[in-house]
């Protein structure tokens, strides 16, 4: 578990052994599945996220259908991972969602599949997800302008003696500022929330978690509001040392081919990337090979500058704890959108073969594409 590697151009990774046993019911206090239309790199894909209790707490773990050209096939394959979702119960595993997520990725939807489905706009045109994003950022921003500074010392004043009922979950929580707009949410004290702040691409520091320590439940902030979570990742730093080195030998033409990237202390990488990895396990590195193909390097080199970069804002974005399968299906979607990235380069006459290593704690992923090898020695 944990490993994956790439058979030519798809990836083939480890499939669930043993009988389909009687799955739990879904239970009451644990969210029920969501589901999202996320548009990116030209494609779009639905998103569940679906909530289980794994080790007393409940946690939430996301599985990514396949890309689309259209929007209207990417909700249709919402609706099926949702029901897939609610058939499993809460099975920490998702066997059937993945199975039909699986099923999904050789399916080719007809129009009248469809036909339930409005229409939406297609590629080329404005992208649904960054026009709506614009319209709720001047929302909120409205609505920052319009909350003066009086109105919350007046509603802080008039509050109860914030409660210490729970305590949050991961490092560098902390209580909000006077002018930090907290979630409005039934049930919750506004007096007991914290917030995890996080750079943005401009270096300024933003609220995009919420903790309330009445209730001991989660929140991130999206387009479309407030969102409950599953219990963020206590990090760990395992006793490992990651040890690497990197060799290139030019070819007979004298050239060199092949690009190495090799960054031993991720947590530092994304630190000064504007991409923190506070909720990762320690150690984390990433290790990347790229070997040009055709005599030229112009596309070994470009996959070597641009998957890091695609794959630290993924990182970055998830507090929870990654299960297996989630590593495994992220570096499938990074090398994915690193191939749409390059075929729409100047280099995209060059190729590449390419591996990569991701370590997060005790686990290493690994994926090889082309006539690249990864060897694992015990």
């Amino acid at each position: 578990v944990g490993r994956v590697t790439l058979s030519g151009a798809q990836w083939v990774s480890c499939s669930m052994g043993g009988a389909e046993e009687d799955l739990p019911k879904w239970t009451a206090d644990v969210p029920k599945p969501e589901v999202s239309i996320d548009y990116e790199d030209g494609v779009y894909r639905a998103e569940l996220t679906n909530y289980v209790r794994k080790g007393g707490r409940v946690k939430d773990i996301r599985v990514r259908g396949p890309a689309r050209p259209s929007r209207k096939e990417a909700k249709r394959d919402a609706v099926e991972l949702q029901k897939a979702a609610f058939k499993g119960g809460s099975d920490p595993a998702l066997f059937h969602v993945r199975l039909r997520r699986k099923e999904l990725e050789s399916v080719k939807w007809k129009k009248e599949d469809l036909r339930d489905f409005e229409d939406v706009e297609e590629i080329g045109e404005v992208a649904p997800k960054s026009h709506n994003q614009k319209k709720q950022e001047e929302q909120r921003k409205r609505e920052e302008e319009a909350r003066t500074h009086s109105d919350v010392l007046m509603r802080l004043a008039a509050a109860d003696r914030p409660s210490d009922a729970h305590k949050p979950v991961g490092p560098n929580w902390k209580r909000p500022g006077s002018l930090t707009q907290v979630p409005q949410i039934a049930g919750h004290p506004a007096n007991s929330w914290f917030i995890h702040e996080k750079q943005d691409s401009t270096g300024k520091y933003r609220a995009w978690m919420f903790f309330n320590s009445a209730t001991g439940k989660y929140y991130a902030q999206k387009d479309t509001g407030y969102l409950q979570v599953g219990v963020p990742n206590a990090p760990q730093e395992y006793p490992i040392s990651v040890r690497v080195g990197s060799a290139n030998l030019a070819s007979g033409a004298g050239k060199k081919l092949d690009t190495a990237v090799v960054l031993p202390e991720l947590h530092k990488t994304g630190f000064l990337l504007k991409q923190p990895l506070e909720f990762l396990d320690k150690p984390a590195a990433l290790f990347v090979l790229c070997d040009g193909l055709r005599n030229v390097a112009a596309a070994s080199e470009f996959c070597a500058r641009k998957l890091h970069t695609l794959l630290l804002p993924k990182l970055s974005a998830r507090a929870s704890e990654w299960e297996d399968f989630e590593l495994t299906d992220l570096l499938r979607d990074i090398v994915e959108a690193l191939d749409a990235l390059l075929l729409a380069s100047p280099a995209c006459l060059a190729g590449c073969g390419l591996a990569v290593g991701l370590v997060a704690g005790t686990r290493l992923v690994l994926g090889a594409l082309g006539g690249v090898r990864c060897v694992l020695c015990r």
